[in-house]
């Protein structure tokens, strides 16, 4: 039971960093048409998707991390939030091996590039 709780657990706290943070993703369209050979591929399209960081996300994240208590995360600037999750992260890469927090540090997304 213990195994799985945490293979659970890490899948959790991953997805939820992961949004908290932002991410992107690739979506392909194909289009088939359908000759005497049967359907052959007529047209492919390779779209990257950004999804932005969900407030609410980061919100939990910081919360259930006890990064910043009594803080109202409804009226920080933008500024103020980044150095939240700058602080998370920072948390999180001393508690965790999460390979989400180490792909997003070399994309730069700890200082906010």
């Amino acid at each position: 039971m213990d195994k799985d709780f945490e293979k659970y657990k890490d899948k959790i706290e991953k997805s939820l960093i992961k949004k908290a943070l932002g991410y992107q993703y690739k979506e392909v369209i194909e289009e088939y048409v359908i000759g005497e050979d049967g359907e052959k591929l007529s047209k492919k399209k390779v779209t990257t998707k950004d999804v932005p960081p969900d407030i609410s996300a980061v919100k939990l994240l910081l919360e259930s991390l006890n990064v910043s208590q009594n803080v109202d995360f409804d009226n920080l600037s933008d500024e103020e939030l980044k150095q939240e999750i700058k602080n998370a992260m920072e948390l999180l890469e001393h508690n965790s091996n999460s390979d989400v927090l180490k792909n997003k540090k070399q994309e730069g997304v700890e200082d906010g590039s």
